[in-house]
């Protein structure tokens, strides 16, 4: 999340600086998922350190909040998505 929020898009898979020796290693829908929740993160103002690629293993107690509630949101769309789909058919 902090790469996609801190690094331009042209950085997000290669990054020749210094500032961060990881890049992305996911597909490039996943990589916009992931900035479109590090823009909420920074709106509600969760843990700005977070959002920060300078901090390689970082851990707070709302960064891991928000990053499970994201998950959880995440898979209550899918499921929901799902069936309206099923019920479709």
């Amino acid at each position: 999340m902090a790469i996609t929020y801190d690094q331009p898009l042209s950085k997000w898979y290669f990054d020749e600086s210094s500032k961060s020796e990881w890049t992305l290693d996911y597909p490039p829908f996943f990589a916009y998922f992931e900035w479109v929740i590090a823009q909420v993160a920074s709106y509600l103002k969760v843990d700005p350190d977070m959002l920060k690629v300078t901090n390689l293993n970082y851990r707070s107690h709302a960064c891991v909040t928000y990053q499970r509630a994201t998950v959880i949101a995440s898979d209550l769309v899918f499921v929901y998505a799902c069936w309206r789909f099923i019920k479709q058919q």
